[in-house]
């Protein structure tokens, strides 16, 4: 024999009316606090036999089928419940024939201080994620800026202010960009990358040409067109000399 509904005024169940899914009570005692406190009935207590049917529940809060993975074929296989089911942390909020105040179709929205609280930290924290990801979004842009010869090149270093490792100058054609080092007065050349009008980059260690710097820049010279190239390969010299320093 099906559960009736213990809700007043509701006839789920009840012979010779309509059959309705009901539901127990949560054992979640929270949860459970907000049934007994949202059903409009005086000094009512729940028994393990007490039931609420899902006319009670918000449309959204019912699950009605279930999936699974069909790993043969790689498709999702939906089916539907003989019975809904309930979402978590649903309750009821609908009470028809009851008084306004005691019925609301907005009822399972209705959040606790605790859960607006919640809810502002979460907005505020993609709103965060969201402008970190547009000036990931424009650096990266800026950094990729792509150029077809010699003098858009330098237009576009121009625009860019390079690290205070390197010294950049302009001369003849030709784009160098050199780390120099100054000791007891005299100054040293150690490490120059130059950009020559065919936009071929090479680097050179204390006046040596270098083959390679790394496993990704194994070939050199090499033909740049952007500018995060020749950054990646000025950052990933600076990094080299500070490891140097560090040891």
């Amino acid at each position: 024999m099906p559960f009736k509904c213990c809700v007043t005024g509701c006839r789920g169940n009840y012979k010779g009316t309509e059959k309705v899914h009901t539901f127990s009570f949560p054992k979640n005692d929270a949860l459970r606090e907000r049934w007994l406190r949202n059903i409009p009935r005086k000094d009512f207590s729940a028994t393990p036999y007490s039931r609420v049917c899902h006319k009670h529940f918000q449309p959204d809060d019912l699950i009605w089928e279930t999936s699974a993975f069909d790993e043969k074929n790689g498709k999702i296989i939906k089916a539907s419940l003989q019975r809904p089911k309930l979402k978590e942390g649903a309750f009821p909020s609908i009470f028809d024939g009851c008084p306004s105040y005691l019925s609301s179709q907005a009822g399972s929205s209705r959040k606790s201080p605790n859960e607006k609280k919640m809810e502002r930290e979460a907005n505020l924290m993609m709103k965060a994620i969201a402008h970190s990801k547009l000036s990931a979004a424009e650096y990266y842009k800026s950094r990729t800026f792509s150029f077809s010869d010699f003098n858009e090149l330098l237009t576009c270093c121009m625009q860019y202010k390079f690290s205070t490792f390197w010294n950049v100058v302009h001369k003849d054609n030709i784009l160098m960009f050199l780390n120099l080092k100054c000791t007891d007065g005299c100054v040293k050349l150690l490490y120059a990358v130059h950009i020559t009008a065919d936009l071929l980059l090479s680097v050179s260690f204390q006046n040596k040409l270098l083959t390679h710097i790394s496993s990704k820049y194994n070939e050199l010279p090499i033909k740049v067109s952007n500018i995060n190239e020749i950054h990646e390969i000025l950052d990933h010299i600076e990094m080299l000399e500070t490891k140097d320093l560090m040891n």
